[in-house]
């Protein structure tokens, strides 16, 4: 037979393993909670990365068009000086097969 004692302890200890599991319930949606928590400020985090990320991208991309730009315009003012030099050269320094022909004279072939 089943004593008093026996039933006032399993009592007891069904009671308190009912706690346990209220405590470890709350204790698990403590952690998902904080769990939650971590993840949405990694998530801000990382979302602040991105955009950091982004904008780095937009200046390199805005530093490449000016680069591109610059070179252009350099090639524009070489070519410019350029011309400029083949067009003030007199004749007789140029060789013979880039020299124009003088106006006086017929043209060789």
């Amino acid at each position: 037979m089943v004593t008093e004692d026996q039933l006032v302890a399993t009592k007891m200890w069904r009671a308190e393993n009912i706690t346990h599991q209220d405590r470890w319930q709350e204790e698990d949606i403590t952690c998902k909670d904080v769990q939650d928590q971590v993840d949405q400020e990694f998530r801000v985090q990382l979302l602040a990365l991105n955009q950091k990320s982004m904008e780095a991208l937009q200046e390199q991309d805005a530093l490449m068009v000016r680069a591109v730009e610059a070179k252009e315009e350099d090639r524009q003012v070489l070519d410019t000086v350029l011309a400029l030099v083949v067009a003030f050269v007199l004749p007789t320094a140029l060789p013979l097969t880039i020299a124009p022909s003088a106006p006086s004279q017929a043209p060789t072939t």
